[in-house]
């Protein structure tokens, strides 16, 4: 989901527009909005294409945080607006990101679902076999 981000920040930076990632996770997400804080975003950022590709990464991001509210069960649009993004534009996870955090340090070992991800095999087939013919 990281890799994928950062290519669609590409993209989009280039003027293309991307729907909302299905099923993207908030981390997935917060990459954009982080992204779109970056000196490297700015840096990019052509003067007279600026609004167009703003609103290219708003929309992309907006219909995330959406899905990922309504999968929740919260209501869309409960999110804080994250400082330095477009009007609209929630952080994923309610905090804003830090300015200048660099793109590596955007917490990439986060897992949605942990609780549910089975933690071994039960029984005899768990562990290793010994004294067994195979």
């Amino acid at each position: 989901m990281i890799d994928l981000a950062s290519a669609e920040n590409d993209e989009m930076l280039r003027g293309n527009p991307i729907g909302p990632t299905p099923y993207a996770s908030p981390v997935h997400t917060e990459i954009h909005t982080t992204f779109m804080q970056s000196e490297e975003f700015k840096k990019n950022l052509s003067p007279e294409r600026t609004q167009e590709v703003l609103q290219l990464f708003a929309n992309h991001v907006t219909g995330e945080i959406t899905a990922q509210q309504l999968r929740s069960g919260a209501a869309p649009g409960a999110g804080q607006e994250a400082p330095g993004t477009p009007p609209g534009v929630p952080s994923p996870t309610g905090q804003p990101p830090v300015p200048g955090t660099p793109m590596g340090a955007v917490m990439p070992d986060r897992i949605q679902g942990g609780g549910q991800v089975p933690s071994g095999m039960a029984g005899a087939n768990s562990g290793v076999q010994v004294g067994r013919k195979v």
